[in-house]
């Protein structure tokens, strides 16, 4: 009787870490960005940082290449409010393709990023190189963003925020 006992307890212990159901497909992307220091100047440049990291247990396709931003994109608003050009707009762009399918596996991060000295483009210019200004004192807004999408399903974008100050 007693190795009966024993027998079904074994088996109810091995038998309940068993799902009947297969694992279901989760889909789970976060976005991070920071900025260090959070206050910086012509001699302490900011650093801007953003991840995408899959979370779930799903691939996910990003877009990546020259035209929509290797995946994560980083842009910066002026105390204004208006975007800041941190690289020349009228530089000649790299040949690269670009490539709607790249996948972001399981546990994998995508990482982009940019930096802030303090020298900012004319967005408006007809001339290469651009003409520069220095960046006027004052709070500044990092926005990172990231766009996914699991086949067949639509785009998802994140979008997240952080500021620094920025003292000349």
């Amino acid at each position: 009787m007693r190795r009966t006992s024993w027998c079904v307890i074994a088996g109810l212990v091995l038998g309940s870490g068993c799902g009947e159901e297969p694992t279901r497909p989760v889909t789970h992307v976060a976005l991070t960005v920071t900025v260090t220091p959070d206050a910086g100047g012509p001699s302490m440049p900011i650093s801007m940082r953003a991840l995408a990291t899959n979370l779930g247990n799903t691939r996910v396709l990003y877009c990546s290449g020259c035209g929509c931003g290797y995946g994560v994109g980083v842009r910066v608003l002026g105390p204004d409010g208006s975007d800041v050009a941190l690289h020349d707009p009228s530089a000649p762009l790299p040949d690269c393709p670009d490539n709607s399918n790249t996948p972001l596996e399981p546990g994998k991060t995508l990482e982009g990023g940019d930096r802030f000295t303090g020298v900012l483009y004319r967005p408006d210019s007809r001339t290469y190189p651009s003409p520069t200004y220095a960046a006027p004192p004052g709070t500044y807004t990092v926005i990172a963003s990231f766009g996914y999408r699991v086949p067949p399903g639509q785009w998802v974008d994140l979008t997240r925020r952080t500021t620094f100050i920025w003292r000349p």
